[in-house]
């Protein structure tokens, strides 16, 4: 009886890890709603405004869907820095002065932790080598 309950168990267990591997990826309007919900969360934005940079992200998204649709293509990286640097400026747009400057400290403190963890990772590997 013991031997079957821990067979069950750990099919029942391969299951779930197995499902656990498939994540389903958001939607360009999901991706949209979360950098929005986070700019909003930063800068304190207005209803009006919340709705302008929801606009702007959920356009972005479907920019880098149709770039990410061909992978391997000569100038991809050069669509996708277009596409960031037009999507700042639209949000700049939108932002007060005030809500600009934090803005840009915002994304300099992102780069910064960034280049950190990208730092460690490359110490950690060298370390193990």
């Amino acid at each position: 009886m013991k031997k079957l309950l821990m067979m069950l168990a750990f099919v029942a267990g391969f299951g779930l890890l197995a499902n656990a591997q498939t994540k389903t990826p958001l939607t360009d309007q999901q991706k949209a709603d979360r950098a929005t919900k986070t700019l909003q969360k930063q800068l304190n934005l207005t209803a009006d405004q919340a709705t302008k940079v929801n606009a702007i992200y959920t356009s972005r998204a479907v920019q880098l869907d149709s770039v990410k649709m061909h992978p391997g293509v000569k100038g991809n990286g050069k669509k996708k820095k277009t596409i960031a640097e037009d999507t700042q400026a639209k949000i700049n747009a939108v932002l007060t002065p005030a809500q600009q400057q934090q803005f840009a400290q915002w994304k300099d403190m992102k780069k910064q932790k960034m280049q950190a963890n990208r730092k460690m990772k490359k110490d950690s590997t060298a370390t193990k080598m």
